[in-house]
């Protein structure tokens, strides 16, 4: 059922979806526009205001001019999918999927989603807020969430990663929502870490897609609270997201020009999402044309890949991996492994490390190492035993494996 991407329009106005999907008829648009014209509000706002369209349609809205803009969908299957959520009271990501559009991102978002409300970590108005912005920044729906102070960045982390395990078959769904719960349980009782450094990008697969926020992250052009700021702007006021930020100053004509020049490559499959954000760092920083920057990129790519060896985890990685330490400290602590064990030692009590998570995390290694525990895994435990660690109900590393059954 996917529309072919060289049909798929990239400009698509509000008031068209609202009217095609029948979510307000066209008089009711009709007397919203000259209200529109004379307050300076947005046509989904004056609606809104009117009683003509609830507030969560209009989000729904929204997201799919983001998907439409960003030729993940076709306007025809936007209508189709609005249409769905409205008769049959469906999320976006299952109206999709009934139509046969939805990807692994959705899949995985909404799952998530779910899994955090299961557990009372969030509402689902929360989940339909920060899956907008998602969709529209690039950024994970976790890290949204978190930004937006919904959730605990300890347990969207942690549910990122049971997330994938469960993709996985590696533990139930009843299992997840029960440690989810466990480790809301020890942050109350006060191991909430202020310098969590956990990365929220775990578990989906990137697709050879990639949104104009998403790449201009990456790429180093805009930093996440700035992306996430102008993304609520485009929403509210209905502006399309790189005229936000030419508007507020982040990036100028000639840079989102680029952008979308490298957008457009991977779209049509000329460039790979990973090699894209790459590519527009080094126009950013170098100062080269796309095409100088692109070639540059592939002769770094054949390099690396005659230099490319198996790389084993290590501390200081998966230290950084459960936010136990900054990638700062990751940095010196990785300068003393190889050398100064008593140094290692006195530089992790002063990062506030106990013995006993070292241990652990040495034990996780060797299970990583040897393949009996994926990264994912590892962290997942070493995160669990860190929390009743902090929380003093100390569980051995043991005793979680075998809770796991792992």
């Amino acid at each position: 059922m996917g529309v072919p991407i060289s049909k798929r329009a990239s400009k698509v106005l509000v008031g068209d979806l609202l009217v095609k999907s029948e979510l307000v008829s066209l008089a009711q648009f009709a007397d919203a526009m000259p209200v529109a014209l004379k307050t300076g509000l947005p046509v989904g706002r004056v609606l809104i205001a009117s009683g003509f369209l609830p507030e969560d349609s209009f989000r729904q809205v929204l997201t799919m001019q983001s998907l439409i803009r960003d030729r993940l969908i076709s306007e025809e299957v936007a209508v189709e999918a609005l249409k769905l959520i409205a008769t049959e009271k469906l999320e976006i990501g299952e109206a999709l999927k009934k139509l046969g559009q939805e990807g692994e991102f959705f899949e995985f978002t909404n799952r998530l989603g779910q899994l955090l409300i299961e557990s009372g970590a969030i509402t689902a108005t929360q989940r339909d807020d920060a899956l907008g912005v998602s969709v529209a920044s690039g950024l994970p729906m976790a890290r949204v969430l978190s930004l937006r102070g919904y959730v605990n960045e300890h347990i969207a982390f942690i549910a990122l990663i049971a997330q994938a395990l469960m993709r996985d078959g590696r533990i139930k769904r009843e299992k997840a929502v029960e440690l989810l719960k466990i480790v809301q349980g020890y942050l109350k009782h006060g191991s909430n870490d202020k310098n969590f450094r956990g990365t929220l990008a775990f578990g989906v697969k990137r697709a050879n897609t990639i949104r104009l926020g998403e790449l201009l992250l990456l790429s180093g052009m805009v930093q996440e609270a700035e992306l996430v700021s102008a993304v609520e702007k485009g929403l509210s006021d209905e502006e399309p997201l790189g005229q936000v930020l030419i508007r507020v100053g982040l990036v100028d004509d000639v840079g989102l020009s680029q952008a979308l020049t490298v957008q457009e490559m991977v779209n049509n499959g000329i460039l790979s999402a990973h090699d894209a954000t790459y590519v527009l760092e080094r126009v950013k920083s170098q100062g080269v044309s796309v095409s100088k920057a692109i070639v540059e990129q592939e002769k770094d790519k054949a390099k690396n890949q005659t230099q490319r060896k198996e790389i084993k985890i290590e501390l200081d990685q998966i230290l950084a991996c459960c936010g136990l330490i900054s990638e700062v400290d990751a940095e010196r602590v990785r300068e003393l492994m190889s050398h100064d064990d008593a140094g290692l030692d006195k530089l992790l009590a002063e990062l506030g490390v106990q013995e006993a998570i070292v241990r652990a995390a040495s034990e996780c290694l060797k299970l990583v190492n040897s393949q009996k525990l994926s990264e994912e895994e590892a962290t997942f435990v070493l995160f669990i035993l860190t929390l009743s660690e902090a929380s003093g109900e100390s569980k051995s590393l043991d005793a979680i494996l075998k809770e796991l059954g792992w």
